[in-house]
């Protein structure tokens, strides 16, 4: 399994430099977990926090998996739409790479709640499950 390795996050830092997505040089950048189809960071610089998401050509997984990175085109672009119809639905795009297989994002509040693990949790209220599902069915219509 690949692991976040100092020298890859180096190299994708000193990319990000190049291509000005943190202002500051000195700027923190910290792989986040979750990510078994792309490189994930959240990026601190100058106060302002960002997540990027680099797409792999091999999964981070125990077997070779290999996968086409032309798919962060394809969640971008959902993002993107998501987010012209229920922009405080998803993160606001910052900067896309699509030739470099990555795009930064704004980053969610931490005190934000993942629904997914709020019901394997045992939690969970009514009024989330009717937003989501207001959310879905909006979203049905309008595509």
């Amino acid at each position: 399994m690949r692991e976040h390795s100092a020298v890859l996050c180096d190299e994708f830092r000193q990319e990000l430099i190049r291509d000005g997505v943190p202002s500051d040089p000195e700027a923190r950048m910290k792989p986040l977990t979750g990510g078994g189809s792309s490189d994930i960071y959240l990026v601190e610089d100058r106060g302002r926090r960002m997540v990027v998401k680099r797409a792999l050509t091999r999964q981070h997984v125990k077997d070779v998996w290999l996968a086409d990175v032309s798919r962060k085109g394809v969640e971008l672009r959902c993002l993107e739409f998501v987010g012209s119809i229920l922009p405080d639905a998803v993160p606001a795009i910052i900067i896309s790479r699509p030739d470099r297989n990555y795009f930064a994002m704004q980053y969610m509040d931490e005190r934000l709640v993942n629904y997914k693990q709020m019901l394997l949790a045992g939690g969970g209220l009514n009024r989330h499950a009717e937003i989501a599902g207001a959310t879905r069915s909006l979203l049905h219509k309008k595509t």
